[in-house]
C-alpha cells in the first residue's frame, strides 16, 4: 500500500486531502500518511472496532491522534 502511494504523484499535489482508514492496527499506516501529507491534509481518520488495539496502538507504536488524525472506535462497515 505504501508502495502505490509513492507512485501517485497527483495525489501529493492536491490540498485538502481527506484519508479514511479502515482498522487502525499499530497505527504505522496513518503516522506515515500524516507525516507525508503534511500541511495538504485537512483530515484524516481512522476507524477501528477495538478499543484496545488503538490504546496499544498509542502506547507502543508512539500512535498520536491530533486535530487532523482522528480515531473513531467503530464498526467500519457501519460507519462507511
Amino acid at each position: 500500500m505504501l508502495s502505490g502511494f509513492s507512485l501517485a504523484p497527483k495525489l501529493v499535489e492536491k490540498e485538502n486531502i481527506r484519508v479514511l482508514v479502515l482498522g487502525t492496527g499499530a497505527g504505522l499506516l496513518p503516522m506515515f500518511l500524516r507525516g507525508q501529507l503534511g500541511e495538504k491534509l485537512k483530515e484524516l481518520v481512522t476507524v477501528d472496532i477495538n478499543e484496545e488495539i488503538v490504546k496499544v496502538a498509542k502506547e507502543y507504536f508512539g500512535f498520536v491522534t491530533d486535530d487532523k488524525l482522528k480515531s473513531v472506535i467503530a464498526d467500519a462497515y457501519e460507519y462507511v
